[in-house]
């Protein structure tokens, strides 16, 4: 895999704006909806669809949202952003190293 093709699918993770991210790839395992509170979803969220379904959704983007739209809206767009940024950097020769923010130690 590129270093492209992770920063497009990977960038918010990589900025310590989410806790973990996946990108579909051809493959024939099933994931349980749960798995979106791993992926930093809100739980009302992630409940929502195991009980709802998609089409009950209040808005789509990176997760189909059934709680704070406004809240998930904004997220959404710092997700947006932050990729566009690391694209940007990745296409001006800035290594997937450089990219990756670090947690500090206490």
């Amino acid at each position: 895999m590129s270093e492209e093709t992770l920063v497009a699918h990977c960038s918010p993770v990589l900025a310590g704006l989410k806790t973990a991210n996946m990108f579909n790839v051809e493959c024939s395992d099933t994931f349980p909806h749960e798995i979106g509170l791993f992926l930093g979803y809100p739980p009302k969220d992630v409940k929502g669809f195991i009980e709802e379904g998609p089409r009950c959704a209040k808005c789509t983007g990176c997760w189909q949202v059934y709680g704070d739209e406004e809240k998930a809206l904004k997220t959404f767009e710092r997700y947006r952003k932050c990729t566009e940024v690391y694209c940007a950097q990745v296409s001006c020769g800035k290594s997937l190293e450089r990219l990756t923010v670090k947690e500090k130690a206490n």
